[in-house]
């Protein structure tokens, strides 16, 4: 029998809805640049997800399911950087860059196989929920430490036998909230062997604190809700003075994304350069920044050579 919580109102105890505890969570995971979630719109985790961001009603036993299946992501992604940080190993990139294992080489890669490098990294059980009820496996936070390792230059032997203890050694304090969960989640199980548990509203304020404030403003265009920050204004703030409709959320726009439309590879690059000498790529956030507002921009103008002059002059005027 459904729940009859309602997701978009306060509880008590609660500055905000469990519906925004929950898009919080999604935003931080879609910030991640998790790539492409490939399976059926019924059970994909993104399309889920992006349901919880839209306007569209859902009832609490899908807001629990999705809000777990983000919870156990967000916590793998949280988890790998802070391996890296324990081990004194410098990140490949920035977690939000990282897209691929190619990103080191095939060279470095075909070293890192032959020496076995991810079998023992995965030997060393240091992530939790690889896999969690009915979404797909996510594998990107153990790919990205591999290779991390790979480009500090570390093969298997006693120094990253030492490394991976040093990682093992923080593991409880990065798991505490999801060993919580999922001894409720064994709870339930006990008390209802026959029931499926991963929906259960109980679940739902273990996997998002709804003790925090949103974070975000809360804009609709032409009926699509949007959510502005402190990250994302400048993006769209140029969207805004070009005059063209975001048709990507900014925290679902990744490497992916960018490969569907970057196909004038010319045009893109110009257009990156423009931007560079406006406002320059420093970090991770200013590339997606440049990457976003060209993706809308080329998809939506015909006349490149003339427009992209036009997001020049655009773009200076918020200077």
């Amino acid at each position: 029998m459904a729940s009859t919580m309602d997701i978009e109102s306060l509880a008590d105890d609660c500055i905000i809805s469990p519906r925004d505890a929950v898009r919080r969570e999604a935003l931080k995971y879609f910030s991640s640049n998790p790539g492409r979630d490939s399976l059926a719109n019924n059970i994909g985790l993104h399309h889920q997800a992006r349901k919880v961001l839209s306007t569209e009603p859902m009832t609490v036993e899908e807001l629990s399911r999705v809000c777990l299946g983000i919870f156990c992501r967000n916590t793998l992604n949280d988890m790998a950087q802070a391996y890296l940080e324990a081990m004194g190993y410098k990140p490949i990139c920035d977690f939000s860059e990282y897209h691929s294992p190619l990103a080191i080489g095939r060279e470095l890669l075909d070293l890192g196989e032959k020496a076995g490098l991810t079998h023992v990294v995965h030997k060393a059980d240091l992530f939790v929920c690889i896999r969690r009820e009915g979404f797909r496996p996510y594998n990107k936070p153990l790919d990205f430490l591999d290779c991390s390792i790979l480009a500090a230059g570390i093969l298997p032997g006693d120094d990253l036998d030492k490394k991976l203890a040093m990682a093992k050694s923080i593991k409880n304090e990065e798991t505490v909230l999801y060993n919580r969960v999922s001894a409720a989640r064994s709870h339930l199980r006990d008390s209802c062997p026959a029931a499926y548990v991963c929906d259960h509203p109980n679940l739902l304020p273990l996997c998002c604190d709804m003790s925090r404030e949103f974070e975000y403003e809360k804009r609709e265009i032409c009926g699509k809700l949007y959510y502005y920050s402190d990250a994302n204004k400048r993006a769209y703030d140029i969207l805004e003075a070009i005059g063209v409709q975001p048709f990507y959320l900014f925290e679902a726009f990744g490497s992916y994304e960018w490969s569907l439309h970057n196909r004038a590879k010319d045009l893109s690059d110009r257009g990156l350069s423009l931007l560079e000498g406006i406002c320059p790529s420093e970090t991770a956030l200013d590339r997606k920044v440049q990457r976003y507002v060209v993706c809308h921009f080329l998809f939506l103008n015909a006349g490149p050579v003339k427009g992209l002059s036009f997001l020049k002059e655009a773009v200076e005027r918020m200077q």
